[in-house]
């Protein structure tokens, strides 16, 4: 744990600048290096399988007439936008790590699933199945996000929209980010504009980048740290933290609290 004195005398570095370093064509002819954020949830995929404890669900009632063609055009112009929504994974043969290759813009599969239901009830269970589905993350089926529209019967102008994105290439911070883009995109769509017409800020860096980044300049830094904690861990001076529990500890963990 740290303390004020730990924190007061730890010396201030300067980081190297995060800076493009990828253009578009070589986003997506080539594999790039993951961050050790996404490295650490891939191997909790491949040692768990397709656990959907990492969803990062997002449910809405959406009132009013629905034009479903710009909604799909919305939907498909943020994945062109955002590189890691159209990525996929794989295992370096050479290293036995993990890489990622970004599709080309425009080569996404379709992303909005229309679903009928005879009731709002079965809308809502639709809604929790889907946030329940695993992803596959590896391979040319491989997808990080998933989109539907469900619609009820005899409500005409009130359908559920789901967006389900793994956190592989998705957080909590995300959510407002995807929604203003969606929403600016659908309202040019559905008035008869374009995606070209809406004027989104530009994109400083791609996450390839960020990843490139983070696995040039910081390891450098850490070798202090790291030797401290195998150290430490190694001695075995860290307890295990042994909360009080109301149930006995399962073999397997469910992800069920």
């Amino acid at each position: 744990l740290a303390t004020s004195d730990n924190i007061e005398g730890v010396a201030e570095v300067a980081l190297p600048p995060l800076t493009r370093r990828v253009d578009g064509e070589q986003l997506s002819t080539r594999t790039h290096a993951v961050s050790w954020n996404q490295s650490q949830l891939l191997t909790v995929h491949l040692a768990d399988g397709a656990t959907a404890a990492y969803n990062t669900p997002t449910v809405f009632w959406l009132h009013g007439p629905l034009a479903v063609c710009a909604m799909r055009g919305a939907l498909a112009g943020v994945v062109d936008r955002h590189a890691v929504l159209r990525t996929m994974y794989e295992v370096d043969a050479a290293t036995g790590g993990f890489v990622q290759r970004v599709r080309a813009v425009g080569g996404e599969p379709a992303l909005l699933r229309e679903v009928a239901v005879p009731s709002v009830a079965a809308a809502e269970s639709e809604a929790a199945a889907e946030a329940s589905r695993g992803f596959a993350l590896f391979g040319e089926n491989a997808s990080v996000l998933r989109c539907a529209l469900v619609r009820v019967a005899g409500e005409a102008e009130r359908q559920l929209l789901l967006i389900t994105v793994h956190h592989v290439a998705f957080d909590g911070a995300s959510i407002p980010l995807l929604l203003g883009e969606l929403g600016a995109l659908y309202a040019s769509l559905s008035g008869g504009g374009g995606v070209a017409d809406v004027a989104l800020p530009s994109l400083r860096v791609s996450y390839v980048e960020y990843a490139a980044w983070q696995r040039g300049a910081l390891p450098p830094l850490l070798g202090p740290h790291r030797k401290y904690w195998r150290a430490h861990l190694r001695e075995g001076s860290v307890p295990p933290l042994e909360l009080p529990l109301d149930h006995p500890r399962p073999a397997l963990q469910t992800f069920e609290g």
